[in-house]
């Protein structure tokens, strides 16, 4: 348990005793019930004598927000307050968060010791399931036209209902990979804790459980089922649902991968034309027996001369490296894995590597 502010809601045991008063309501106890439930669940931070009123704060204004708020329960939270105990926990703290916790103090006592609402009627929530399961894989498409991929690793499981536990792939490109390569790709690594304040660095968001709300789901806001992948193994899954790394709906993670799409049109743009020039010079110094450069294209872009587009066909990886010498960096090679597209017409063999985002080098039989 921890408390990072001032603010009364600021404390984890005081956020668990309203979340535990409504559920207690919810499931269908009677108000008394419901109190000395909660009084026993925390009866050791009742005792506790570094934070001996946080419960009964909590719980007076968790009442009062129903309109439920007893004698008994209001005049402990008094009690607390006009004793000084809890302010006296603030001591340690500087003048002004002091100050401010005073200040909630006195909002508290106004209210519990102000009119109450009118008793309010409290429904159980209607559960919403997802219809989603772990190794599904959502795309969705930015108005660029390039695809970003989310998979889904885990299911939550609450008395709301059940939300999955997304990952964004490592993946960006015009062109949906195939089943095979859709199998190999792996989670977007997340940004580096040292530059998680600047603003401009991409991708600060890589995962999280998507709540969702009733009547609502992902194909509402853009997203799509791709294909399906290997879901984790059940004690990964279990480690993702024992800690979310964050929460947020299918509207946030639309608007997110379409702001984040914009910065990676711009990145590619100035990373691909440095890559085109850098493999026009390995191509021209370089020599690669029995092979030749066919050149760099963007992600889904036919290749020159070609006989078939590769992009719509799917590679078979052939676990073999062509190993290209850069002439600018002497004993420093380019590798490229080796694929082969099958079609009717006999088998094509060509390497290929993406050098940047969205820009991919080919090399061909010579």
């Amino acid at each position: 348990m921890g408390t990072w502010g001032p603010g009364l809601w600021a404390d984890d045991t005081a956020v668990d005793v309203r979340s535990s008063y409504r559920e207690a309501l919810e499931d269908g106890f009677a108000d008394d019930e419901a109190t000395s439930r909660i009084l026993e669940m925390f009866a050791s931070d009742v005792a506790d004598m570094d934070a001996p009123g946080v419960v009964w704060l909590a719980l007076g204004m968790a009442q009062s927000s129903v309109g439920r708020l007893t004698d008994r329960v209001r005049e402990r939270a008094i009690t607390v307050i006009d004793s000084g105990s809890d302010l006296a926990r603030w001591n340690e703290a500087d003048a002004k968060t002091r100050s401010k916790r005073a200040a909630v103090l006195d909002d508290v006592r106004d209210v519990l010791l102000g009119p109450q609402p009118d008793r309010k009627r409290i429904r159980k929530p209607t559960r919403v399931e997802t219809t989603l399961v772990p190794g599904d894989v959502l795309a969705f498409t930015a108005r660029s036209g390039r695809h970003h991929l989310l998979a889904v690793r885990a299911v939550l499981d609450t008395r709301d209902g059940t939300s999955p536990i997304v990952e964004l792939l490592d993946y960006t490109g015009r062109a949906m990979p195939t089943s095979t390569m859709l199998s190999t790709l792996h989670s977007r690594p997340p940004t580096p804790q040292s530059a998680s304040s600047d603003p401009a660095v991409p991708w600060k968001t890589v995962s999280g459980c998507v709540k969702h709300r009733r009547g609502k789901d992902f194909d509402d806001y853009g997203f799509r089922l791709a294909g399906k992948i290997d879901p984790p193994r059940k004690d990964v899954q279990e480690a993702l649902v024992d800690a979310p790394t964050s929460y947020a709906g299918w509207d946030f993670w639309s608007t997110y991968l379409e702001r984040e799409d914009e910065k990676h049109g711009e990145r590619a743009h100035k990373a691909g034309m440095q890559a085109w020039i850098e493999t026009r010079l390995w191509a021209e110094g370089s020599a690669v027996p029995g092979w030749s450069a066919i050149g760099v294209v963007d992600h889904g872009q036919q290749l020159p001369d070609a006989p078939i587009d590769v992009w719509t066909h799917e590679w078979h990886s052939l676990d073999e490296t062509l190993f290209v010498n850069l002439p600018s960096e002497p004993g420093r090679t380019l590798d490229l894995p080796i694929y082969e597209v099958r079609t009717s017409a006999g088998a094509t063999r060509f390497a290929a590597r993406e050098l940047s985002d969205d820009f991919w080098c080919f090399y061909g039989p010579a």
